[in-house]
């Protein structure tokens, strides 16, 4: 657990006095119907009004190096399938709401491409860009499979692996989950022992049926009444200055662009964070929140953030879509200090935290926004800090890299990604090409940083007193408003320019008193004679 999740525990224990529930979900019995949890509805309902996307693809690749194992790896990944159920479902129209379709384990299908013809300097670049292609291929909800693997073989001992699921069965947490098995399953066969993996209680349709019987009552009402009062006349939509004008229906077409915290301020934040009683997401969101403000006067922000959505020991080890979204709603008004910022950010995030179990889905349901295609409902901004650590992939005699697969798609306006851990911060800002071009959305990445730097060296200053320019565009617009002055050609000696006018001319006027420059001559040398003597 990192250090920052164990301090948000921390803090929700002791001003929420939060505990674990007993009443989990169990598996289901032969009569029980398949529905499917409010977020696979959602996605389900997102697809049948824009199928054919890959917006929702979740892609993942890694470089194996050393003597493959083909039989080991079709092993791990024919039981990985037979173990978890999401990877064998589709979705099926039946009735008034759609149903999960659970199907028979199978051997997955593992197709092989040999590259190894191509030249070796282009090798590389083929490998990753058809992985890319693998990866967006859209995929069909209702005749599946919505879990696709391939094999890229570049040389005898290196290949790169490809694997990509429909979210609609799959979320972060299942890729570490489908790391860590893969790891053991092919480690173990190649090794010649019995796989030791955790037992799966529980399917994932057994929680979905628990999800929608538990969200039914009590404890809806409880969870939807703080939602409703917390959300309760918040703006509908965040005002970016955007480059282009919005569209009438919303463009998934996006791009990212990554950058480095440098280490110094990595310390910086966390020190903040300490000294704040808050956590690394708490300062790093109210950094962005203050960025929002400062390039939108908006003073009710609203800002969405994923939670993992895995509360109970029963679904921790599954493969599904668990991931929840919290609306985070800060008031950023009466330009408070950032260190007042802070404890806005952080008893909001605690509130949410202590309702996060209702699905976004539902809130959007009963919250009922207007609809406009243009837009997300409820936010268009999202915020999420993660592990840095890559999913750790241990496979027996080989080495493991992570070629970088390209994800053109973008869910929101503005997505940033804070990923912390292993002593290292950096960031990804994931944007919609429709509204925004590159070199924006590079300048938005540089004044974060700028703003993140000014707050954790002074947080006690007013927010409306903080610079959001770095120190080389505090220097280009200082020159630009006040360009260096041209150095004036040397200006000639005084007697000499005295010396070019004619005697009789005035040169000082003094009340009625005149003098010519033949008399401002002549006094000039007497003074000169003078002080000589002198």
């Amino acid at each position: 657990m990192s250090a920052d999740r164990k301090r948000l525990l921390e803090l929700m224990l002791k001003q929420r006095g939060l505990g674990a529930r007993s009443d989990g979900p169990a598996p289901l019995g032969p009569d029980d119907d398949r529905l499917l949890s409010f977020g696979q509805q959602r996605l389900w309902f997102l697809d049948e009004m824009q199928p054919h996307g890959s917006v929702y693809n979740v892609p993942g690749a890694i470089e194996l190096i050393g003597p493959l194992d083909r039989g080991a790896l079709r092993y791990a990944l024919d039981t990985i399938a037979a173990r978890h159920e999401a990877l064998r479902t589709t979705f099926t129209a039946a009735g008034t709401e759609p149903r999960q379709v659970i199907h028979p384990p199978a051997p997955v299908d593992l197709p092989e491409t040999d590259l190894s013809d191509v030249p070796a300097e282009d090798r590389h670049a083929r490998a990753v860009a058809l992985a890319t292609q693998i990866s967006l291929r859209p995929f069909d909800l209702a005749t599946g499979p919505l879990w696709r693997t391939a094999l890229i073989r570049l040389e005898e001992h290196r290949h790169v692996f490809v694997t990509c699921m429909h979210h609609i069965v799959s979320d972060g947490w299942s890729l570490g989950v489908f790391a860590s098995e893969l790891s053991e399953l092919y480690s173990a066969r190649v090794e010649g022992r019995e796989p030791s993996l955790p037992e799966l209680e529980i399917s994932y349709a057994d929680f979905a049926v628990w999800q929608r019987r538990w969200f039914s009552g009590e404890e809806l009402e409880r969870q939807l009444a703080y939602w409703k009062e917390r959300l309760n006349g918040a703006p509908a939509i965040l005002e970016l200055p955007t480059d282009r004008p919005r569209p009438p229906v919303q463009s998934f077409e996006g791009a990212t662009i990554g950058f480095t915290f440098p280490e110094e301020l990595r310390a910086a934040v966390a020190a903040l964070a300490r000294a704040s009683g808050a956590t690394t997401f708490m300062v790093t969101l109210a950094a962005f929140e203050l960025l929002l403000h400062r390039y939108t006067g908006a003073t009710d922000v609203v800002v969405g953030s994923p939670i993992s959505g895995r509360n109970r020991s029963e679904i921790e080890n599954l493969i599904g879509f668990f991931v929840n979204t919290l609306v985070l709603r800060t008031d950023v008004s009466g330009d408070p200090t950032f260190a007042e910022l802070v404890e806005r950010v952080r008893d909001v995030a605690l509130g949410a935290y202590a309702h996060q179990d209702l699905p976004f889905e539902k809130l959007v349901e009963e919250l009922k926004p207007a609809r406009d295609l243009s837009i997300s409902p409820v936010f268009q901004v999202s915020f999420s800090l993660q592990d840095a650590r890559a999913a750790d992939f241990d496979l027996a005699g080989l080495e493991v890299d992570f070629p970088r697969v390209k994800d053109d798609s973008a869910k929101f306006d503005l997505s940033l990604y804070v990923f912390e851990g292993d002593g290292e911060m950096y960031g990804e800002m994931n944007y919609s090409t429709a509204l925004f071009d590159e070199t924006t959305i590079h300048s938005m990445i540089t004044h974060y940083q700028a703003v993140l730097e000014a707050v954790t060296a002074d947080p006690g200053r007013p927010l409306s007193r903080y610079s959001l320019l770095s120190r080389e565009e505090g220097r280009a617009l200082v020159e630009e408003v006040n360009p260096p002055l041209p150095v004036p050609a040397p200006a000639p000696f005084v007697h000499r320019a005295v010396e070019r006018h004619p005697p009789d001319a005035v040169a000082v006027v003094h009340g009625d008193e005149t003098l010519t420059f033949g008399e401002l001559d002549r006094r000039a040398a007497a003074t000169a004679a003078a002080l000589r003597r002198a």
